[in-house]
């Protein structure tokens, strides 16, 4: 596990509940954030400060990533905790599953542990909330994001895709009979390559990738003039991690969508090129 710097990340989630804290509902609340080896000798506290503790558990090393857990505990402001509890809240759900550089990042909503807990002159209560790293500094990440144009015509900034699952496939067509009979050996000829990406996800009903393939979908006319085109071209940007950012004009190949009692309805979309 060489390389693995405790207190960057320690520094990494200080900074990132920093940005949450710039929020106005924050306004005269502030944070200490330490790792579980540092000791700090308090002779007062302050009732709007919020102690962070990280105590990371012990990693996991597979071939090309560490997985390392690890347990934020808050002692909250004094007298009530409301203001910790939907800090460590939006610090969850702002950055759970966020990539940064080479670590993802995974959390779980925050738990009251302990109430009451007499601390200086005030009460105070104890919360933990659960998180992973998943750190992989050789492993680039294949993402997807999509360009598209408003009513007006005007194209509107990269809309992130938040993909389940994804995937991307080359096929390149060959011909090896081009020289059959005139040599003993013959090198195979590319004659047709083709490239196809697709990707599964959650039925987002604020996703306009989801909103223009739904167009296709219904196949709706009007007037029995049809509402869209079905050789529509959807600019699909794919992210080889930072190796390589393609910008292809593809075409809706497959739109699958499947739900069941309980869970989250879940859509398999392809396109090709």
């Amino acid at each position: 596990m060489a390389g693995l710097d405790y207190n960057a990340l320690v520094e990494m989630i200080r900074n990132n509940i920093a940005d949450v804290m710039t929020d106005p509902f924050y306004d005269g609340y502030d944070i200490e954030v330490t790792n579980e080896m540092q000791f700090l000798e308090k002779k007062e506290g302050y009732r709007n400060r919020i102690y962070i503790v990280v105590k990371f558990a012990p990693a996991t090393t597979f071939f090309g990533q560490t997985v390392l857990s690890f347990t934020v505990t808050a002692i909250s402001e004094h007298n009530h905790c409301f203001v910790c509890q939907k800090l460590l809240s939006d610090y969850a759900q702002k950055y759970n599953l966020e990539q940064a550089d080479y670590i993802q990042q995974i959390y779980e909503t925050p738990s009251v542990i302990l109430n009451f807990n007499e601390v200086y002159e005030g009460f105070a209560a104890v919360m933990a909330m659960s998180g992973t790293f998943v750190i992989a500094k050789d492993i680039a990440r294949i993402s997807f994001e999509y360009i598209y144009t408003d009513e007006d015509g005007n194209e509107q900034p990269p809309e992130t895709v938040n993909a389940i699952t994804n995937y991307c496939q080359f096929n390149n067509d060959v011909d090896s009979q081009a020289f059959y009979g005139t040599h003993d050996i013959a090198d195979s000829i590319a004659r047709i390559g083709s490239f196809s990406c697709g990707l599964s996800t959650y039925l987002f009903n604020n996703s306009q990738l989801i909103k223009d393939c739904l167009k296709l979908v219904q196949l709706a006319q009007k007037d029995a003039t049809p509402l869209a085109n079905i050789d529509k071209k959807f600019k699909i940007v794919v992210h080889f991690g930072d190796m390589l950012a393609m910008t292809v004009d593809m075409k809706l190949i497959s739109f699958n969508s499947e739900g069941s009692l309980g869970d989250l309805p879940i859509v398999s979309i392809s396109f090709a090129k």
